[in-house]
């Protein structure tokens, strides 16, 4: 026995020793070491117990049994240590499959991290520190894109490191924030055309160099080119990178022979990383001359492309006259370096911008990446994709793989944070928003996050707050004006929210954008012709965008101008027949069904990658099917065709559920919304949703409060929570509690297309709580309000408030009314609790010379033939609406 646990002992030091080992050099993970002292402490009893029952048992005695002297054979000192060997051996298998899972699909685990923090300068004189600044700034963008070519670097972008310059330089907390195992930091002296760089490569972990190096060189072209190689072979070679002959090859190139114009080019770049509009545009000059004087000058191409676009995406120039200017530039960097990742991801921008060639801009990214691993910019540009194609888990992924590259980047951590409010992530939402904001006070992009992500969870008076901070910052700023509008909109303050979009207007009264967001918050609070004017000059200002048409045929459409609109529409369509969704639906409005239908068709054969756009081309065909010459069978082939390319999306299961439960689909419509809740426990939006598929579809009452209070707690002001919540209360009885939730759902809910929304449906809910003067007041306000844009909409509600008070007749005017109107309204006929009382028997005796509303032949599909009765004009043994608004057998 002794002997048995000697050797065990000994065993077991010496795993211990090779654990510890590879725990320093392999970098295995603390939990390694644990679980084999853990086990081999488990293991010392076994293997005692089993020596001395070998031991003491001595030979079989002739009475002893078959399965004793089994035992016997098995539990032996040496089988001990051979079962512990395969433990160990399994132990070992299992700690390898967590370290190649842990290091993720992407690679992550396996590469070394690396910051590069800005060179400091050391002038005698601030004529050249300038120059010198300048200088140190070039080489810091070259060494940075010389290593991020390296695939088994990955490093920190420029962005990230700009945060550290000129600051005390703590090396661990530096690496902590930016999240790397390494630093490079160092100094630049220029006199002359001497040049003094001081390099050190450094261990975070230990605050240790691992190398040092300076460089005394005149300052020549040739010498610059030659320092940066040097330095990004010593740091690969010191971080056990190895160069293939392809990065090799690629480290070797020279990026111009012309001083001149290289200097001209870190000059630009110096003045783009700043932003502001006069930098940017002094920038492009440079890179215009510096592409001048050396056409073969790849990265000032692609840097004169970057700054076009920038121009654009700030609003500076419009997009008639940058696209062209970024594509010829794009173009000639690519002619003369077809692996330029710059050039490469802007080439994808125009691509998916200007040409809409969304799987050649995929594509085109993806070789970013392959080229370059290390490209924040080329994670954020597909991020951006994936969103715009509603690929939103996807492009989390993504702005979160960007946020690791260069995690104090503003651009990154704004749109990051508006990527988890799209999956209902909301609060680490607002933590991302308010860990930017403090970083980054002074980038007009991070209150407007942190504002919406407080405005998700109902924190409304804080949301405006944060706009108010933001513009004594910067009183001029367009965002911030802008922003601090909508959520005074939001918090149903139009008057401020109007006359605060007005200063923004009036302080940039050339910029279209602007005057698009005046037009439609005018329209919003209902004055229609101050709206159309400033629609004709969003038009003035941006002739060439299919967008400003459109604007101005919603403008017409609200004045009652449908011929005119129709026009608007048609040189929309001339100027790009690929539509946005929006677009198609006005069409529809104005009655031009099949040209809505069509031109949704083409942007999806133009797109066919996103799923957004067939989800809204399947929600088009669905709502038009009864005014047009297609099916509902086409709409769900459009939606199942959605579902093929991103079954998961939230917004393609709300899609699906809402389809499935119009049709009266009911038993399958509530799996999509408790999948949505289930993936958004964060989401007020969809908790209430859940809520009114339970109301709706299921008919559970109970179910359905528990959602849209759990929703109310997310955010105690969402206005459709607010409505679905009195329906529930009147439901049950407390009627007091349910005018109070309806009143508070009105006065939570700011614009004016929705204040009689919840108007129409308020004076419903006084009709079934036994209200009727509530009700016949909400009457007389709303149903003479013939030419409000969203009226046709509000009809159902409005038949369906006359039917609790008994207004048989009037009811049914109203439904036909709805139809004439196109009132998408009408689809909820099959499921929705206020159509009961006409489900109920009240009109049995109904003659069926009334309109026929064809709609609920699709919508209601359970007695087709009675239906091509009506249609034939001949007489029904049931009159047509009960017929029609019979609820099918579930």
């Amino acid at each position: 026995m002794w002997r048995a646990l000697g050797l065990y002992a000994a065993g077991s030091w010496l795993v211990l020793q090779i654990v510890d080992v590879l725990a320093d050099n392999v970098g295995l993970p603390a939990w390694v070491f644990t679980s084999a002292l853990i086990l081999l402490i488990v293991g010392l009893p076994i293997v005692g117990f089993t020596a001395y029952f070998h031991s003491s048992a001595g030979k079989p005695g002739p009475g002893e049994s078959e399965a004793t002297q089994a035992a016997r054979t098995l539990f032996t000192w040496r089988n001990a240590l051979l079962g512990g060997v395969s433990a160990f051996a399994l132990w070992g298998v299992i700690s390898a499959v967590w370290m190649m899972a842990g290091s993720g699909s992407s690679g992550e685990g396996s590469r070394s991290t690396l910051a590069i923090l800005p060179l400091e300068i050391r002038a005698a004189t601030v004529e050249s520190s300038d120059e010198t600044s300048i200088f140190a700034d070039g080489m810091h963008d070259d060494l940075l894109t010389q290593l991020s070519r390296i695939p088994e670097l990955r490093v920190t972008s420029r962005t990230s490191v700009e945060e550290f310059r000129g600051a005390e330089r703590n090396i661990r907390d530096i690496a902590d924030q930016l999240g790397v195992s390494f630093i490079v930091e160092g100094a630049v002296d220029r006199v002359g055309d001497r040049v003094r760089i001081n390099v050190q490569l450094i261990d975070a972990a230990t605050d240790e160099h691992v190398w040092a190096e300076t460089y005394d060189e005149t300052m020549t072209l040739e010498n610059l080119f030659a320092i940066r190689d040097d330095l990004t072979r010593r740091i690969a070679s010191a971080l056990q990178a190895s160069l293939s002959p392809a990065v090799e090859a690629k480290l070797a190139q020279r990026p111009t022979e012309s001083p001149e114009a290289f200097e001209l080019y870190t000059r630009g770049r110096h003045l783009w990383t700043r932003g502001a509009r006069p930098d940017v545009e002094q920038a492009i000059d440079l890179f215009e001359r510096a592409a001048g004087l050396d056409p073969r000058f790849a990265e000032a191409h692609a840097a004169l492309a970057g700054a076009h676009i920038r121009m654009m995406e700030y609003g500076f120039t419009p997009m008639s006259r940058g696209i062209p200017l970024a594509r010829a530039a794009v173009e000639r960097a690519l002619a003369i370096d077809p692996e330029n990742t710059d050039a490469l991801i802007y080439r994808a921008y125009v691509l998916s911008v200007a040409d809409r060639n969304i799987p050649e801009a995929r594509r085109t990214l993806e070789e970013v990446l392959r080229l370059n691993p290390s490209s924040a910019l080329g994670h954020l540009a597909l991020a951006n994709l994936n969103s715009a194609l509603g690929y939103e888990y996807d492009a989390v992924e993504n702005y979160s793989r960007a946020r690791s590259l260069d995690p104090l980047d503003p651009g990154i951590g704004v749109n990051y944070s508006g990527a988890l409010r799209d999956v209902g992530r909301h609060r680490e939402a607002l933590e991302q928003a308010a860990a930017t904001l403090e970083l980054h006070p002074d980038v007009e992009a991070a209150p407007q996050a942190l504002s919406q992500a407080l405005a998700d969870v109902g924190r409304t008076e804080e949301a405006i707050e944060v706009q108010r901070r933001a513009l004594i910052r910067n009183p001029k700023s367009i965002f911030s004006n802008e922003g601090l509008a909508f959520q005074l909109l939001d918090a149903n303050r139009r008057p401020e929210a109007l006359a605060q979009i007005q200063r923004a207007a009036e302080m940039t009264p050339d910029d279209y954008p602007i005057r698009a967001t005046l037009s439609l918050m005018l329209r919003d609070a209902g004055r229609f012709e101050e709206a159309l004017v400033e629609a004709r000059e969003h038009v003035r200002l941006a002739p060439q965008q299919s967008r400003s048409r459109a604007l101005l045929a919603l403008s017409l459409l609200a004045v009652g101008d449908t011929g005119s609109a129709i026009a608007q529409l048609d040189s929309a369509r001339n100027l790009d027949d690929r539509l946005h969704p929006e677009v198609a639906r006005m069409m529809f409005q104005a009655g031009r069904v099949e040209e809505a239908v069509s031109a949704s068709r083409r942007t999806v054969d133009d797109t066919p990658e996103s799923v957004h756009d067939r989800i809204d081309h399947a929600r088009l065909l669905f709502e038009t099917a009864p005014w047009g010459s297609h099916s509902v069978g086409d709409a769900l082939e459009a939606l199942e065709d959605a579902r093929r390319l991103s079954a998961n999306e939230d917004f393609v299961l709300r899609a699906y559920g809402q389809v499935l439960r119009e049709l009266g689909r009911t038993g399958e419509s509530l799996a999509p919304y408790q999948r949505l809740a289930a993936d958004q426990p964060e989401s007020a939006d969809s908790q209430q949703q859940l809520g009114w598929e339970l109301l709706m579809g299921q008919r559970d009452v109970e179910a359905a409060g528990r959602a849209f209070r759990r929703a109310l707690e997310l955010n105690p002001v969402h206005d459709g929570a607010l409505w679905g919540f009195a329906r529930v209360e009147l439901r049950q009885g407390r009627t007091d509690s349910a005018y109070a939730a309806m009143d508070r759902a009105l006065d939570t809910c700011g614009r004016y297309f929705c204040q009689p929304f919840y108007g129409v449906r308020r004076g419903w809910l006084r009709a079934v709580g036994g209200d009727e003067d509530g009700a016949r007041e909400a009457l007389r306000q709303y149903e003479p309000m013939r030419n409000h844009p969203d009226y046709m909409e509000w009809v159902p509600v409005l038949a369906a408030t006359h039917a609790e008070l008994g207004d048989h007749d009037r009811a049914f005017e109203l439904l036909d009314l709805a139809y004439d109107l196109r009132s998408t309204e009408l689809l909820e006929l099959k499921v929705e609790p206020w159509f009961d009382p006409l489900r109920e028997g009240l009109f049995l005796g109904r003659p069926a010379g009334l309109k026929r509303i064809p709609v609920h032949s699709f919508v209601l599909d359970n007695d087709v033939q009675a239906l091509d009765d009506v249609l034939d004009g001949r007489p029904l043994e049931r009159p047509v609406y009960h017929v029609l608004l019979e609820t099918q057998q579930r």
